[in-house]
């Protein structure tokens, strides 16, 4: 192996490619391996590297310029899958930031469906933000092919034998969570070719102070993937208690979001996880007591190391067996009586602070197994 390919989007901040651009930084920085970023979508005269990314220097090409030799590898998100094709002789690698995801990009659903679960969100979204705050109207459904895909991939995976039949070309399989490394083992591949890689938050949230004693009567919310019951939540926690404060987080940008989350309370993620998502430890590094649904990329403890009794299981939009009452109640309990509740949170901190070590041993095993090529 002489050269490591990761392919990324061009200009985009978000989760996935954070992961992608840090797996590129660490591997050249403690590994000495020849890590370069290999962009799509780049568009002449702009600068492809979003300025969150600057801080990584790491090295880059557009997708085109990618020689097909047979000792480097290419690793692709699970969402551009389609690029394996291009390449004959490459060693090929997948990075499974998601499972939800995966299905999207090959998969989509009727016009129909789409348009029902707009007005349904829609219809949640309006009568609470009307009453209670201000949430940009074209921002809040960005992610609604989230709810979906819920819908959607118990099909695709019955199909599974057709739809990753290709799977079995791929000489290794990066799984960002063990929800995305069960989903690999129980499909038949083989143990061998899945190494699980479990990347930490930034630096930004690792490095904050924060003083639990000057928190505020603060709610935040994940809004780019958030199901519309929470709306009708947020009514009843009004109701109990008028004086909350509640913020939507989505676009915020980092440096607002650690201040934002360094003064609320509580974080809450009532939604779907295609992944092993960065808020609620984000949230939780920051001093939060974290709220999440039980589901996807939060389903197993390992991944989402959260208290039970601050978990709900909801795995469809209208959760209608959530019980609206008493997870208002607990929401301010836990603002009134902060300091009890996140007594509870100390070991998932640590946890959170502790997954950079995690992170250089899982790399490790991850450039032994590029070496062994």
């Amino acid at each position: 192996m002489t050269k490591v390919y990761i392919v990324v989007p061009f200009n985009v901040y978000t989760g996935g490619p954070t992961a992608l651009f840090s797996l590129c930084h660490s591997l050249v920085k403690y590994f000495n391996v020849d890590a370069i970023i290999a962009f799509t979508g780049i568009k002449k005269g702009l600068d492809p590297v979003h300025p969150n990314y600057k801080k990584y220097k790491c090295k880059w090409i557009p997708i085109s310029k990618v020689k097909d030799n047979p000792k480097d590898l290419l690793i692709v998100p699970e969402t551009q899958t389609n690029l394996l094709e291009r390449f004959k002789a490459l060693r090929k690698a997948i990075y499974w930031l998601s499972i939800d995801n995966f299905f999207l990009s090959i998969h989509h659903s009727s016009k129909v469906s789409r348009i029902a679960s707009r007005i349904s969100f829609y219809r949640d979204y309006l009568t609470y933000s009307l009453r209670y705050c201000s949430i940009p109207n074209k921002k809040i459904l960005n992610d609604v092919r989230y709810y979906i895909a819920c819908k959607e991939i118990s099909n695709a995976i019955n199909n599974a034998n057709k739809i990753l039949s290709f799977l079995d070309n791929v000489d290794l399989h990066i799984a960002q969570s063990l929800y995305a490394k069960n989903f690999l083992t129980n499909l038949g591949i083989n143990k061998n070719k899945i190494l699980l890689v479990r990347e930490p938050i930034e630096e930004e949230f690792l490095n904050t102070h924060i003083d639990f004693q000057k928190k505020d009567d603060i709610i935040t919310f994940n809004a780019r993937k958030a199901f519309s019951i929470i709306y009708r939540l947020f009514s009843k926690v009004k109701q109990l208690d008028s004086n909350v404060k509640v913020i939507p987080l989505m676009n915020v940008g980092k440096e607002r979001m650690v201040r934002i989350l360094s003064k609320s309370k509580v974080f809450i993620d009532i939604g779907h996880h295609p992944g092993r998502d960065r808020p609620f430890r984000e949230a939780g590094v920051l001093g939060n007591i974290v709220i999440v649904n039980r589901s996807g990329g939060y389903y197993y403890f390992d991944d989402c190391p959260i208290p039970d009794e601050y978990t709900i299981k909801c795995y469809s939009m209208a959760c209608k067996d959530l019980n609206v009452e008493h997870l208002s109640k607990l929401i301010v309990d836990c603002i009134k009586n902060y300091e009890c509740h996140i007594s509870n949170f100390q070991k998932f901190r640590e946890y959170v602070l502790n997954e950079p070590k995690l992170y250089f041993e899982d790399l490790r095993r991850l450039v032994h197994a590029m070496l062994e090529w």
